[in-house]
């Protein structure tokens, strides 16, 4: 599912006989469980090592959590709830997903991104300006691309554009530090892949 520090790969397996996906990072090609009692999957790792995903307890239930060599497994759990580890920066700070909420998990504090109360709020990626991308909407097939901040708070993609540009943003997957951010959208009514380069 990820690459983070050189020969560093994160995912899931299930080993020969077993019947659970198990958390596995490998490191120069040898694959290495993580331990989950009850399975799970590693989905990002940064360049520090540090990786996150969702683990399954003993009721089924999948909860995101961090884990390295040196901390072990950590839950991120703002409750009792389903929840996913969706990616990780540099800095260790942590985007999860509960339910239709984004929270960004930073040094042992879980904060409730404010994003829309229009539907589902999809959180995809964030960079290490802590700045989250993703999707809303009432359903996957109507969702709209946005950006969130701590400084200028939620903000739909498609008012970055001029009105007349025949785009619709519908979901953005990936930023970088410089802000430039990929997703999908119509164009025209043809679905496309983006790239958004803001304008400094």
């Amino acid at each position: 599912h990820g690459v983070g520090a050189p020969g560093m790969i994160v995912g899931e397996w299930v080993a020969e006989g077993g019947t659970t996906t198990d958390a596995v990072y490998w490191r120069n090609m040898v694959p290495h469980s993580i331990g989950l009692c009850c399975g799970g999957i590693l989905k990002a790792v940064n360049e520090r090592g540090k990786m996150i995903g969702e683990a399954y307890d003993d009721r089924g239930h999948y909860h995101a959590f961090s884990w390295s060599l040196a901390d072990g497994q950590r839950v991120i759990d703002p409750a009792d709830a389903y929840s996913s580890a969706v990616a990780i920066n540099s800095a260790g700070h942590i985007l999860v997903q509960v339910r239709g909420e984004g929270y960004l998990y930073d040094t042992g504090h879980l904060r409730h991104l404010d994003l829309t109360q229009k539907g589902y709020n999809s959180v995809q990626a964030l960079n290490d300006c802590d700045v989250v991308i993703g999707g809303y909407g009432p359903v996957a097939e109507r969702y709209r691309a946005f950006v969130w901040s701590k400084t200028q708070g939620f903000r739909d993609l498609d008012s970055f554009l001029p009105a007349d540009s025949g785009w619709k943003l519908r979901s953005a997957t990936a930023i970088n530090d410089r802000g430039e951010i990929v997703g999908s959208g119509r164009w025209h009514g043809v679905k496309r892949g983006f790239l958004l380069i803001p304008l400094h």
